[in-house]
């Protein structure tokens, strides 16, 4: 697995424009694009032979937006994208599971700035 840096700035110019767009709309598919590229890009670089994503284990993300744009680049740079939808076949109790177990934290949101606005995270900070 291959945790990349969050290019904050990149992100933005891809999504401009679409700030008003609902959770799941035209700006998801521009994310997804963005990320998906960045992976597939990552993959030919470093001589894997395929590669996947995380995105489709989030409950709002839909895995037959996903994995078309998955297939699509991983075309474009000659590596096999493997698509899943982690939800299915018993993965999403099973990743509840694993995660309360372990204590880890889940947020309630996909990490997009305009996301979060509409899902009023609970943010808590301690001042010691």
């Amino acid at each position: 697995m291959v945790d990349a840096d969050y290019e904050v700035e990149e992100w933005k110019r891809a999504v401009k424009g679409l700030e008003g767009e609902p959770e799941g709309g035209k700006r998801c598919v521009q994310c997804f694009r963005l990320r998906l590229e960045r992976t597939a890009k990552y993959a030919k670089e470093h001589g894997c032979d395929l590669f996947c994503t995380s995105l489709t284990s989030g409950r709002n993300k839909k895995a037959e937006v996903i994995n078309p744009i998955g297939e699509a680049l991983g075309e474009k740079y000659g590596v096999k994208y493997y698509p899943a939808d982690w939800k299915k076949d018993g993965r999403q109790e099973l990743a509840r599971k694993m995660i309360d177990e372990r204590g880890i934290y889940r947020q309630n949101y996909c990490g997009c700035i305009y996301s979060s606005k509409s899902h009023s995270p609970t943010i808590i900070i301690s001042e010691q």
